[in-house]
């Protein structure tokens, strides 16, 4: 599955909350998602992309671009810190706009779930 695709699916099954998220990719080599940005600080969820395999989806109540970076120290699944700094393999951030917006919160929660059962992640999540 293309990233578009993902997206595409992202916005046709979340179409009536998706104005409350903003979507970031970025390849793990890119500056941009290791320097500290705002919205990238958000709650929300992530997910490990490279040439059409879902390797990783997670989700964070706070910070998803702090949370995703974790998995490179911790090498979760065996696999994810070698991938460190590679081109190809990439972050898909769906933030909430909103850092406090308690009242779509859960959707944070929702989506991690949609996305580990729809897509099957080759590291699974602990659900």
């Amino acid at each position: 599955m293309t990233k578009q695709e993902i997206i595409a699916l992202f916005e046709q099954e979340f179409s009536f909350v998706n104005g409350k998220f903003e979507i970031f990719e970025f390849a793990l080599n890119d500056d941009k998602l290791h320097a500290y940005d705002f919205k990238l600080a958000m709650p929300g969820g992530y997910m490990y992309w490279k040439e059409g395999r879902v390797l990783r989806v997670g989700r964070s109540y706070s910070n998803s671009r702090k949370r995703s970076l974790e998995h490179i120290q911790d090498n979760t699944g065996g696999i994810i810190q070698q991938l460190n700094k590679d081109p190809d393999t990439f972050i898909i951030l769906f933030n909430l706009k909103e850092a406090n917006d308690n009242k779509h919160l859960h959707w944070v929660a929702v989506l991690e779930v949609y996305f580990e059962l729809k897509l099957k992640p080759e590291i699974p999540s602990r659900l």
